[in-house]
């Protein structure tokens, strides 16, 4: 279930959109004014929030920027901008502003849904990815292979070949084997090998297959779509997914 605010003074709208969203599960509140809804955006949880841009009392982009700033308590909730205008200017704006994504009235409700569900997907990647990249920065420092031997020499050479041919392909992801004992440096390696390549500033993303229930490990390496869970939650990306375009350890 998620939580909605809905600012919109088209009084039949707005509440043809409400009983769409309770009749899929989720609460929502409405405000006709931008004044008013300030007040629901401080007292209420919120999930979504659906916004039009012209209001009785303002400019609906207006309040978009002014929650965007950064260190707003509501900076990185996901906003879906609506209008009758249909102005490209008011488009390129809200996308400038931070829109989550645009539509245009009238709403069909069936696509107003599938935006939402768009929406909340990916803000759930985005902030799994920047729960990952915070998580690297505090926990891990630079990975630095050292030793002179010939089997860290030659490591050292296939990694630097393997990342070279992986940054020169980046339509094809490589996938690489490394074996050895228990304890030998495998993950050291792993994270070697992401940290010298082009991809080093994306996610690395480490999954002990060992560890995830065996009930579950399909759902937490591929994700979930909303027809298969049991609840009305939102979409949940899968491990596989939030590292995209960075490094899997498996």
């Amino acid at each position: 279930m998620l939580n909605f605010v809905l600012i919109e003074d088209e009084s039949l709208f707005a509440k043809s959109v409400k009983r769409r969203l309770e009749r899929e599960g989720h609460q929502a509140k409405i405000a006709d004014n931008i004044s008013d809804g300030k007040k629901l955006l401080r007292q209420e949880s919120i999930d979504v929030l659906l916004l039009d841009v012209r209001l009785p009392d303002g400019n609906g982009l207006d309040l978009l920027a002014e929650i965007r700033v950064s260190g707003h308590p509501l900076q990185n909730l996901p906003v879906v901008m609506m209008t009758a205008y249909g102005e490209l200017e008011d488009a390129v704006n809200a996308m400038k502003f931070g829109a989550s994504d645009y539509l245009k009235k009238p709403v069909d409700l069936d696509e107003l849904m599938m935006t939402i569900e768009k929406v909340v997907h990916n803000h759930a990647i985005s902030l799994q990815l920047h729960y990952s990249e915070q998580r690297e920065q505090k926990t891990h420092k630079p990975i630095n292979l050292i030793g002179t031997s010939q089997e860290i020499l030659a490591i050292r050479q296939q990694a630097k070949q393997l990342s070279e041919l992986m940054d020169k392909n980046k339509d094809t992801t490589p996938v690489v084997l490394i074996t050895g004992e228990t304890g030998s440096g495998k993950g050291v390696l792993a994270r070697y090998f992401h940290q010298i390549s082009q991809r080093h500033n994306r996610p690395f993303v480490h999954v002990d297959c060992a560890a995830l229930p065996e009930a579950s490990i399909e759902a937490e390496l591929f994700g979930q779509s909303p027809s298969t869970l049991e609840t009305n939650s939102p979409a949940r990306p899968g491990l596989i997914e939030v590292a995209e375009d960075g490094a899997l350890l498996l």
